[in-house]
């Protein structure tokens, strides 16, 4: 019995490792020019939707915190009649599983709401990665290990907004304000944070000075010493839904009481960040609209930071810019004089994150189909 257990576990485990590498070829294939870039996201899009939508629930830590949810949902139209009842749940958040409660037993409406979020947040985040990235193969790779576990097979609705995101970034530098906008309305249907997006508006998407940034990030720490708290303090004033339900989570979590150490982020992160903080010019040559995403890493690690008394809130903004790391790492190609040394920086830096996530921080359990 124990010896069944013990293979179980190897195999689910095994099936993360296996899709890494495989994704690994395909970007070593490309490499050798045997395909384009186009079958890499068809493909590895294709693949990873199938291990997001048939996962069985239970393997992450939120799954099954979703589904009850799901099951207290009543009809469509009470979202509507008694909006102050669920104003905490975002629109398609409650309607989705809802309307499809109606037509289908729960095993089968479960399957079709975790498929519908992990559908629109892998076309939406690999959409995003064809705009921006000039690696979209390595931006793949930066995904699965990080953005993929954490958002598409835990935090399901953030995975989508996060991808809406970076459309958001591609219309702010091309100044398309009308889709820009209507990006951050459809947002906000799937998960309130869609609000942080505007944050983008306030940044300069040409220019970027290094010894800037890296004041901010040292007057960031001094901040922590002062009292961040005074901050968070002041943010609860304003009286958006994303910020009045971040509000009522703290009030009712445990966990929201939690601080993080702001001196706890990961090393191998802050020192790459830096590292293109320092080569940018370089990379700006390659790729325009690279300031505007090493300004958001920025923002990210000065976000944990600040907050950092508030671990879910620290975490939350800090993830949500951070889906930029996806096309800033392999951006590394670009600072060496060796495109090879860029290319294993980028499948070290994956892996790293892959391993942090599923075996140090235990994020997912050994993988299991639903069927």
């Amino acid at each position: 019995m124990q010896e069944d257990s013990t293979l179980n576990y190897i195999l689910g485990m095994a099936v993360y490792y296996g899709i890494f590498f495989f994704l690994t070829a395909l970007v070593l294939a490309k490499i050798a020019d045997y395909i384009d870039d186009n079958f890499i996201l068809v493909v590895s899009g294709t693949l990873l939707f199938c291990i997001a939508a048939f996962r069985m629930p239970g393997i992450d830590r939120d799954s099954l915190t979703y589904i009850e949810s799901f099951e207290s949902f009543k009809g469509p139209l009470d979202y509507f009649t008694h909006h102050s009842q669920w104003f905490f749940f975002e629109p398609l958040y409650y309607l989705v599983p809802s309307i499809a409660k109606l037509f289908f037993g729960k095993k089968v409406y479960v399957i079709i709401v975790f498929a519908f979020f992990a559908a629109f947040s892998i076309l939406f985040t690999f959409k995003g990665v064809k705009k921006l990235s000039p690696f979209p193969g390595l931006s793949v790779l930066v995904y699965f290990g990080g953005n993929f576990i954490v958002h598409e097979m835990t935090q399901i609705r953030a995975g989508v907004v996060c991808g809406l995101f970076l459309f958001a970034i591609y219309y702010h530098f091309h100044k398309k304000y009308k889709l820009f906008a209507l990006t951050v309305l459809v947002g906000l249907l799937f998960h309130y944070t869609a609000i942080l997006m505007l944050v983008v508006l306030f940044l300069n998407p040409i220019k970027f000075n290094t010894r800037l940034y890296m004041i901010i990030l040292l007057a960031s720490i001094g901040i922590t010493f002062i009292g961040s708290d005074v901050i968070i303090s002041f943010l609860f004033r304003f009286n958006f839904s994303f910020v009045q339900k971040m509000a009522v989570e703290f009030a009712n979590s445990n966990s929201a009481t939690s601080s993080v150490d702001p001196f706890q982020l990961p090393v191998m992160n802050v020192l790459l960040t830096a590292w293109l903080w320092i080569n940018h010019k370089k990379i700006q040559e390659e790729c325009p609209y690279s300031n505007l995403l090493l300004k958001l890493q920025a923002l990210s690690i000065i976000c944990i930071v600040v907050l950092s008394p508030v671990g879910l809130l620290a975490f939350r903004i800090s993830e949500f810019l951070g889906i930029v790391n996806i096309v800033a790492i392999p951006l590394l190609v670009y600072t060496f004089r060796s495109r090879l040394v860029g290319y294993s920086v980028t499948f070290g830096y994956s892996l790293m994150i892959l391993l942090l996530n599923v075996q140090f921080d235990g994020l997912i359990k050994p993988y299991k189909i639903v069927f």
